[in-house]
């Protein structure tokens, strides 16, 4: 169980009515009456004086019904209804908590404005790790729910109509949310679609992701969260052989987790990319906070049109973002113009397995895409392609399933679906298994998302959270089924038009310091469409101490 509280009030737009202060209390302080109003109440019962119980609709989260319970008490005091949560004594349980009032201040002998003042806390069946995240939707909910009921509070005060008041919710993505389901729609306004995205979401994802929006790589199964997500930062800073004599181009840098990290790190200069403005700007703060903002700076542009110089850059990294590209060759012949000769890309996406069927793009794919903006997904396979024909050579394009443990992404974010790790089928446990981030993900006990999708959401639905419950989902599902994957790519501006031949031990490094336990193979590696993948032959690790390899 979480418990997720929030709070709400209307003191910056009371609520007018048009009737009397003395008429609106008396009217306030019919308890089971005004609770007609209130959007999601079922039943109310009066247990004593002054003292309710409320018992809210039921509704569907993915396979879990949830119904709130609350006892509250109401008093008046002075030109206020105040109420407060008792605890039952007769062993009945309540899963909510309400604290508030009302307060009820004349305008005129016939009008008063009505100001709100509550708090609710309540406990629902997820892990701690997603109260962030549920948090964010719970204060957008209640705000809302509470605009319904105070407007049909004063339809009843005025009019003396009862009726349920009706959720408003936001589009937040407007017109876009509409044509998210349209691959088409998707490429020609991947601009639009992505930053309204993420005008939606980032408060949301900040909450309970943190500063860094990527995927952790997992080495054990008690290690937190952000151990993982900064050990994935950590093999493409040491992989891209990034110092602070290098000058690094992060694309797609998020709020600048990643960006600040790699300047931490490495000392090196780093510029931030990135089309949304919001994202920006609480970027710009979090490299003041870190005080990094000498050497890290951001900027809005659009990575298909990078508006550098040629030979700008020494490294160029990005952490799951060029998935939101439509044109992953037009990216990739930006990237070889503006870095430098002997330049790197050292990275990892979102990707789809090798050669899918049609039916598992249709299952799992192109829900993952329409969820999260992307107009359509590549493979390892096709990015390499990609990079080589920009004219890179290509050291490492793999899975990320050979390097480390990705379930537990999921995992630690579903406490209802999967017991254990350990008793998951072995053809899920290769010995690089990142499909525990899926796990991490996966919304609530869904047995199949794509057997009875409309139980997954609400009756009043909120386009945003069917919108994210649709994409978590979409993501377990394809992950455990090895449609979607995670891939990793180190590849390289050649000096010159020779053929570059990378050493047997290009990419490896002695990193167990920074990783607190053996690193995994991060050499080159051959693209398989296997998705039971076992880690290929581990090549030598060098003594610890040993000199990275120098990138001519």
């Amino acid at each position: 169980m979480g418990k997720v509280s929030c709070e709400h009030t209307n003191a910056s737009s009371p609520l007018e009515v048009k009737c009397s202060a003395d008429d609106v209390i008396r009217y306030l302080s019919d308890v089971e009456k005004v609770a007609q109003c209130y959007p999601d109440m079922d039943k109310i019962e009066k247990l004593g004086d002054g003292t309710y119980k409320w018992t809210m609709t039921e509704r569907n989260v993915a396979t879990v019904r949830l119904r709130g319970v609350q006892v509250c008490k109401y008093s008046i005091e002075g030109n206020a209804l105040v109420w407060e949560s008792v605890t039952l004594t007769n062993g009945d349980k309540t899963n909510m908590q309400s604290n508030g009032k009302f307060v009820v201040e004349p305008t005129s002998d016939k009008s008063c404005k009505v100001l709100v003042e509550a708090k609710l806390e309540t406990e629902v069946p997820i892990p701690q790790m997603l109260v962030g995240f549920a948090r964010k939707l719970a204060e957008r909910e209640m705000r809302l729910t509470w605009i319904a009921y105070l407007e049909a509070i004063k339809k009843a005060a005025e009019t003396g109509e009862l009726s349920k008041g009706v959720l408003n919710f936001e589009d937040p993505l407007g017109a876009r949310l509409q044509q998210r389901h349209d691959p088409a729609a998707r490429t020609k306004d991947y601009l639009g679609t992505v930053n309204a995205y993420y005008d939606a979401v980032t408060e949301i994802y900040r909450s309970g992701w943190g500063n860094h929006f990527h995927f952790g790589l997992f080495f054990d199964k008690d290690e937190p969260a952000e151990v993982a997500i900064k050990r994935l930062e950590t093999v493409i800073v040491t992989s891209g052989n990034i110092s602070k004599d290098c000058t690094v181009l992060d694309i797609g840098c998020g709020v600048g987790g990643p960006t600040c990290n790699i300047a931490l790190m490495s000392g090196a200069k780093v510029t931030g990319l990135n089309i949304n403005e919001k994202q920006l700007d609480m970027a710009r703060k979090r490299a003041e906070e870190l005080g990094v903002s000498d050497s890290v700076n951001f900027e809005c542009a659009d990575a298909m049109k990078m508006p550098y110089a040629d030979e700008t850059f020494d490294v160029i990294t990005f952490f799951e973002s060029v998935c939101h590209m439509p044109d992953k060759d037009l990216f990739f012949q930006e990237c070889f113009r503006v870095l430098k000769p002997g330049g790197r890309i050292s990275a990892s996406d979102w990707m789809q397995s090798e050669n899918p069927t049609e039916q598992e793009v249709q299952q799992f794919i192109e829900p993952i895409c329409a969820a999260h903006a992307v107009p359509h997904m590549g493979s390892v396979g096709s990015y390499r392609r990609s990079m080589e024909k920009a004219g890179f050579l290509v050291a490492t394009a793999l899975d990320l399933r050979v390097e480390g443990d990705i379930l537990r992404n999921w995992e630690m974010l579903d406490s209802l679906a999967i017991k254990s790790f350990h008793e998951k089928p072995k053809d899920l446990r290769v010995e690089g298994d990142i499909l525990r981030n899926w796990e991490m993900l996966d919304s609530l006990a869904i047995k199949s998302f794509h057997e009875k999708p409309k139980e997954l959401f609400t009756e009043n639905n909120d386009p945003l959270m069917d919108m994210l419950i649709t994409g978590g989902v979409a993501l377990s599902e394809g992950a455990k089924a090895g449609v979607f994957i995670l891939g990793r790519f180190l590849a390289l501006k050649p000096t010159s038009p020779m053929r570059w031949d990378p050493p047997s031990n290009y990419g490896i490094f002695p990193v167990a310091k920074a990783y607190g336990t053996q690193p995994p193979l991060l050499g080159p590696s051959t693209v398989s469409a296997d998705r039971n993948l076992k880690r290929p032959g581990a090549l030598p690790m060098p003594e610890e101490g040993a000199k990275r390899v120098k990138i001519e």
